[in-house]
């Protein structure tokens, strides 16, 4: 057995099937067997061995030919390198169950808009002043501009000071004051389930979302539609007297 002749080597992507390279590797260059799950580096790129055939150097050698199935080893980008499109999230996302609390219509929202517009318990000011004051210093020190209408963030705020926002609505008179008559439910983008105990109210203007426990609204959020939505937040402002934070903008609207 030659371990000094060359084999002839064919790269097959197993994300495809489809071959995407050959070469002539000398047989002492190679392991002397591909069962374990081994490496090769390609260019600048790392591929796992997923199967190998033959996978025995005994075997390969006596044929000439190895035929090599690989995964492109994704790596990950340093940190420096990561921008997010918000500069805050909320911390709490509520969980999910299969079955429609409301089944009138269904609000679809991404995980990242929960809670980035919500009315907020006027006692839980001073908590809010202390998240917004840490989303400031993102938008001043952490973040870039991509065109002239969006900036990118290099840091990300997770708000876990606030809490939850303190509510106890009724969810009829909530209703009655938006001048809606059917609550819908909540799903996330690309989930399967629904919110528990999620609702969602439509009017001309917005679209408002939230949790609800025994008829009592324990948070509110909205989703701006127009210049007309501030309107309505206003009213409930007064109605409820509540205050209202846009986290994103760093905007608070105390009761």
């Amino acid at each position: 057995m030659s371990y000094d002749q060359n084999i002839h080597v064919i790269f097959i992507n197993v994300e495809n099937g489809e071959p995407f390279g050959e070469t002539s590797i000398a047989a002492n260059q190679l392991p002397p067997s591909f069962d374990d799950n081994n490496t090769l580096q390609i260019g600048h790129e790392q591929w796992q061995v997923i199967e190998a055939t033959p996978s025995q150097a005994s075997d390969f050698i006596a044929s000439k030919e190895l035929v090599l199935h690989l995964k492109k080893i994704s790596t990950p980008l340093p940190p420096s390198n990561i921008l997010y499109s918000l500069p805050t999230i909320s911390n709490e996302i509520p969980m999910l169950v299969q079955e429609a609390p409301f089944s009138s219509f269904t609000l679809f929202l991404h995980e990242d808009e929960w809670r980035q517009k919500e009315f907020i318990h006027p006692r839980k000011l001073a908590l809010v002043g202390e998240e917004v004051d840490e989303i400031k210093e993102i938008w001043m020190n952490f973040s870039k501009e991509i065109d002239d209408d969006h900036r990118a963030f290099k840091n990300i705020h997770v708000r876990k000071t606030i809490g939850l926002p303190g509510l106890y609505i009724s969810l009829e008179q909530l209703m009655a004051v938006l001048q809606v008559s059917e609550p819908g439910s909540i799903s996330f983008q690309g989930h399967e389930g629904y919110v528990e105990n999620g609702f969602s109210l439509e009017t001309t203007n917005s679209k408002y979302y939230g949790i609800v426990e025994n008829g009592v609204v324990k948070q509110l959020g909205v989703i701006e539609e127009n210049d007309s939505t501030m309107r309505e937040v206003n009213k409930l402002i007064r109605v409820f007297s509540l205050s209202f934070v846009n986290w994103v903008q760093c905007l608070i609207i105390p009761a």
